[in-house]
């Protein structure tokens, strides 16, 4: 979430504040002009659990918050604020800053693409830390040389599983669309790290660990934990921890609260 925000005021200026500071160049210049927050408009896609807490900084922030789910939350919406569309070509047409939060399948795959992309402000941003097949690269390459778009901020792109938690420094990336996005200031690109954070580790590890608890302890409950209902690895890594008929349940005793069988 902070690297959302954090991707979202850096995009405003591209990074051109940095490098003038490295150089001591203190001039004020038109580059450097940002753009406020309160009042503009926030357009969220997929408002489950992390959108809806996108929406919730940007609505903190003064801004207008205008989504689209196939699913929708009205509930939320109505306590929180937001506007839902029933289009989503309309959350694209409105938002000053586009925040992408849906899972990848085969209708979402190139939600923004040239023809999503002309429908925005060419004052707008776009921001997907969600999944890198969600935006098509040739389209930002197209839209920032027509400038069609003001400027990305990705921690996703497509085609990163090459690459991504790759020390590549002394390599060639070989997608030249990413290669030539990079060479944007309009674009900020990081490697897949926004969830890469001290608390958000922790959750992590512990939502895997109550989840393989849940897991293990209805297939004993089955008598079925030495079955194959499960791949061999994950029974390798339950006996591993130590999941099995013999002491399962009073390793779950600890945990009683997380379990239900």
């Amino acid at each position: 979430m902070a690297h959302l925000y954090v991707a979202m005021f850096n995009t405003w200026i591209y990074f051109t504040a940095a490098v003038c500071l490295v150089q001591f160049n203190f001039e004020l210049d038109g580059s450097l002009l940002g753009m406020e927050l309160h009042g503009r408009t926030l357009g969220i896609i997929g408002t489950g659990k992390i959108g809806q807490l996108v929406a919730g900084i940007g609505l903190a922030f003064g801004m207008r918050v205008v989504c689209y789910d196939k699913f929708k939350n009205t509930t939320w919406a109505e306590q929180s604020g937001a506007e839902y569309f029933e289009d989503v070509n309309d959350v694209f047409r409105e938002a000053d800053v586009l925040s992408l939060h849906v899972p990848l399948f085969p209708e979402t795959q190139f939600l923004v693409n040239e023809e999503t992309i002309k429908l925005m402000k060419n004052t707008a941003f776009i921001v997907n830390t969600s999944r890198g097949g969600l935006i098509k690269t040739s389209a930002l390459l197209d839209a920032f040389r027509k400038k069609e778009l003001a400027g990305v901020a990705l921690d996703v792109v497509y085609g990163e599983e090459d690459f991504v938690f790759t020390n590549m420094s002394d390599d060639n990336i070989m997608d030249d669309d990413l290669a030539r996005l990079t060479t944007y200031r309009q674009a900020i690109v990081t490697g897949h790290m926004a969830f890469f954070s001290d608390v958000a580790l922790k959750n992590i590890g512990d939502t895997t660990i109550d989840n393989l608890i849940q897991m293990a302890a209805k297939l004993v409950k089955k008598g079925k934990l030495d079955e194959q209902e499960l791949p061999e690895a994950t029974v390798a890594m339950l006996k591993g921890m130590g999941f099995n008929q013999g002491n399962l349940l009073s390793k779950m005793s600890v945990k009683s609260g997380h379990v239900r069988i």
